[in-house]
């Protein structure tokens, strides 16, 4: 849920986290008129007329100044901020707070600043003044109590489960920061909300009354990331004479922290590149290894073909594996190759496998992909000019041979790992370089 005031990202005893829509040149508002000029988009870097800052300041409410709608004093929180989010710490608990936030500008030739010290108090830009002009927010944003916190979960986290454009996140039920241990699994439901990790973007709930601690999110296509944050529910059960369900919450409690902000992979640019040549709809076939629960699976059994965003989509790193039967490096290289992407913990999240066939007929690549190659491969059949085109484009002299590419970029990372330690922290750092 988009916002055209500030958000409260996150309320702890003693600080609150807000955040606000970016705003242009003239408007206080994220929906600001498209004529405005790009360069005082906060996005824009290297302009050459205004730098993107924000003031923002803050105030507490007393029973006499609980409504935000005249002019009171605000405390001045920082007027260099350049992020559309900032946490103000050292407050008190439970205490009631509104804060407001105003765009300063700063003159190119002097180097000084103008910016709004007072001005209207309402949610939306009014006025015509443009240095008079404010967000703020309807409602106060209240500190949690000391209480309140010690029932607070920790924030969740969030992996990367192999799959294109979706996240896996997982939460404890305890909160091991503050040594609260109740055994919470079966005695209360949790809320997981979400935003995306945009200016003013509030939160919106994925599920409610939710009673495992693990939720898989599908379809996340932001560049600009996601977070999550969840909460004990009410307790689903009335258990009056258990002992260990004496400080289970009968109401809603407060939300965690947020999590880090992650961005869901999907098939980059540099990938759809990489595997241009192959057929449309581009797709590879996958062994019946990878899905049996067996080790070993007779040569009869089909592959079935899966798109390329499918299988690449959600990866970090692609490695591309030519290989043949005939070829007896390659028979003594499989089997390790195939153990390490079988038996590394959580290895398929973030790695998959492509065979490139360099066998001699469709009959040897069935038999040797069927029976060696818990994978995926390039089909030899009806994709056999991808095939080519792929072994050409790494340059393929000899075998065995396995070519660990960027699923980010599509950049070659190692030209042949074979012979070295399987390493994806090594190829991480490389990848930075």
């Amino acid at each position: 849920m988009s916002s055209t005031g500030i958000v409260l990202l996150d309320a702890r005893a003693d600080s609150l986290t807000v955040s606000w829509p970016r705003l242009l040149n003239n408007h206080c508002s994220s929906s600001s008129s498209s004529s405005s000029s790009s360069s005082n988009d906060e996005s824009t870097t290297n302009t050459t007329n205004t730098t993107t800052t924000y003031k923002l300041e803050y105030r507490t409410v007393d029973e006499n100044s609980y409504n935000n709608n005249d002019e009171l004093t605000f405390t001045l929180l920082s007027d260099k901020l350049h992020q559309t989010q900032a946490r103000k710490k050292n407050l008190q608990p439970n205490t009631k707070y509104f804060f407001r936030v105003s765009m300063v500008k700063e003159n190119p030739t002097t180097g000084t600043t103008t910016g709004t010290t007072t001005g209207t108090t309402t949610g939306t830009t009014t006025g015509t003044d443009s240095e008079k002009d404010y967000l703020t927010h309807t409602e106060p944003f209240t500190t949690l109590s000391k209480e309140q916190e010690l029932t607070v979960l920790e924030a969740p986290k969030v992996m990367h489960p192999g799959i294109s454009k979706t996240l896996l996140v997982s939460w404890s039920p305890n909160n091991t920061s503050t040594n609260t241990s109740t055994n919470f699994n079966d005695a209360v439901t949790y809320e997981l909300q979400m935003r995306e990790n945009v200016g003013g973007q509030d939160w919106s709930t994925l599920v409610s009354d939710f009673g495992s601690t693990q939720v898989k999110k599908k379809n996340l296509t932001s560049s600009n990331g996601y977070q999550f944050r969840v909460r004990y529910c009410h307790n689903n059960h009335n258990h009056n004479n258990n002992n260990q369900n004496q400080n289970l919450p009968t109401t809603s409690a407060a939300f965690s922290p947020p999590s880090n902000v992650v961005v869901a992979r999907c098939l980059s640019k540099g990938m759809k590149q990489f595997f241009s040549s192959l057929e449309e709809p581009k797709s590879l076939l996958q062994s019946p290894l990878k899905t049996s629960s067996s080790s070993s699976s007779s040569s009869s059994s089909s592959a079935s073909k899966v798109s390329l965003e499918e299988c690449l989509g959600g990866k970090e790193f692609v490695l591309l594996y030519a290989s043949a039967h005939w070829c007896p490096p390659c028979r003594q290289y499989t089997p390790q190759l195939a153990s390490w992407y079988s038996n590394t913990t959580n290895i398929q999240n973030d790695v998959e496998i492509v065979f490139l066939s360099c066998d001699h007929d469709e009959a040897q690549f069935q038999n040797y992909f069927h029976t060696q190659h818990p994978w995926m491969a390039v089909d030899f059949d009806t994709d056999s000019d991808g095939l080519q085109a792929l072994l050409a484009q790494i340059r393929v002299q000899g075998i065995p041979r396995l070519v660990v590419l960027s699923a980010r970029t599509g950049r070659i990372v190692v030209d042949n790992a074979v012979g070295q330690t399987l390493d994806v922290s090594h190829w991480r750092n490389l990848d930075k370089t």
